[in-house]
């Protein structure tokens, strides 16, 4: 965000920071501001009608998602298991959640 506030010569007033997407939430639905947040995060708010999605010029910033681990660890199966899973089969699912 930070990035695409400099491209558009934009200097947000921060007054807080909030550690995780639900209390932001929550203080956006109490009326104390405006976030920006991934659409999969609060897609059920946005169809309860607790939130609402502005229409902004260049947004939404789409990015591309990453599946990482150390190389020297090795993966539970589970944890292979959910790798494979991610990246043969989630693009699709990704996409049809957008």
């Amino acid at each position: 965000m930070e990035r695409l506030f400099a491209q558009h010569g934009v200097a947000p007033r921060l007054v807080m920071e909030m550690p995780s997407n639900e209390t932001i939430k929550q203080a956006v639905m109490a009326g104390m501001g405006l976030s920006f947040l991934s659409l999969r995060t609060i897609r059920h708010e946005l169809a309860s009608g607790y939130l609402v999605q502005l229409d902004l010029a260049g947004l939404p910033v789409m990015r591309q998602w990453y599946v990482t681990h150390m190389t020297s660890k090795r993966l539970s199966p589970a944890a292979a298991a959910l790798k494979d899973f991610l990246v043969e089969e989630a693009g699709p699912l990704v996409a049809a959640w957008a």
